[in-house]
C-alpha cells in the first residue's frame, strides 16, 4: 500500500467507520453481512494515513448490540464510538457506554430504519442530559419533511 501525498495534520481523526468482525453475530433481522473487516485491519490503514484519532460507528448488521463496536474501540486505542440504543436502554447502560468512550446514537433513517422515529424525541432528550449527540442519516430529499422535528430536538444533532 503507497503512502499517500499529503500528510495528516496532528490530532487527524476518522469520522466514521464500521468494524465487522466474525467473532461477533449478526442482529437476526440484519438485512445482509458484511465481509469481515477487523480492527486489526483498519489499524494499519489508520497508521499508513496517520490518523491518531478515530470514531467508531455501530454498523447495522449489528443492530442494538453495541459489543463488537466497543470491542474495535478498546482494540483500536484513542477511539471514541456512535451507538445504536432504542429507548429501553436503561441510565446505567448509558453510564457504562460512557464510560467505554461511546458519544452519541446513531438514527440511520434510510432503507430498514433500526429505531423508529417515534423514539427521537424520547433519545435525544436523554442523550442532550448526558453530553452525548444523535447522528441523524437520511436521504436528504426528506430532511423538509422532518425539519421541524430534527429543529425541535435538543442537544446536538449531527446530519
Amino acid at each position: 500500500m503507497a503512502s499517500p501525498r499529503l500528510e495528516a495534520p496532528p490530532g487527524a481523526c476518522d469520522c466514521h467507520m464500521h468494524v465487522y468482525d466474525p467473532r461477533f453475530r449478526a442482529a437476526k433481522n440484519a438485512a445482509h453481512e458484511e465481509p469481515p473487516s477487523p480492527a486489526s485491519e483498519y489499524r494499519k490503514v489508520r497508521q499508513r494515513l496517520g490518523l491518531e484519532r478515530v470514531v467508531v460507528i455501530q454498523p447495522t448488521q449489528y443492530g442494538t448490540d453495541n459489543s463488537c463496536t466497543l470491542q474495535a474501540m478498546a482494540d483500536l486505542g484513542n477511539a471514541r464510538g456512535i451507538a445504536v440504543l432504542d429507548d429501553t436502554v436503561t441510565d446505567a447502560e448509558l453510564e457504562r457506554l460512557t464510560a467505554a468512550g461511546m458519544r452519541g446514537v446513531r438514527f440511520r433513517m434510510i432503507d430498514r430504519p433500526e429505531l423508529p422515529w417515534e423514539i427521537l424525541p424520547t433519545m435525544a432528550s436523554r442523550l442532550a442530559a448526558i453530553g452525548w449527540h444523535v447522528q441523524y442519516q437520511m436521504d436528504g430529499r426528506y430532511l423538509e419533511e422532518r425539519e421541524v422535528l430534527l429543529k425541535s430536538l435538543p442537544g446536538t444533532i449531527v446530519i
